[in-house]
């Protein structure tokens, strides 16, 4: 899309795109929501501690989100894209454009593929390969 219309007309179309998130949420209507007890919980050393706790316990929460805080916090992927395309790969617009999509290709297959499973056995390896 970026090498036969442009830039401009990329951006407009990612934001056209948006409209159908915008009708999905207004079709979703009303939802109700819980009712907070009065006043505010204060956050205790011991909320966070049992916090810590769970997230401990059950390894693949820990394990998740070590995987992703290393995912974010050492990779820039997205921002390096375009100068890896031009740089090292020496690809046009074209091959960019598929490079930047893949990821998104790749999750949409993938939440394809995992909405439809009944029970996801070894969630671990699952999740480490993806």
């Amino acid at each position: 899309m970026i090498a036969y219309l442009g830039l401009s007309y990329t951006y407009l179309f990612n934001a056209v795109s948006y409209l159908a998130v915008i009708a999905a949420l207004l079709l979703m209507g009303k939802v109700e929501q819980q009712i907070q007890p009065s006043g505010r919980q204060s956050i205790s050393l011991t909320s966070i501690r049992e916090g810590i706790g769970f997230i401990v316990g059950h390894q693949i929460i820990l394990s998740t989100m070590l995987l992703d805080f290393f995912a974010t916090f050492f990779s820039s992927a997205n921002t390096l894209m375009p100068i890896f395309a031009r740089d090292i790969l020496r690809v046009g617009a074209v091959q960019y454009g598929w490079l930047a999509s893949a990821q998104s290709i790749g999750a949409v297959g993938a939440a394809l593929y995992i909405s439809q499973q009944q029970e996801i056995r070894r969630q671990g390896p699952v999740f480490m390969w993806s």
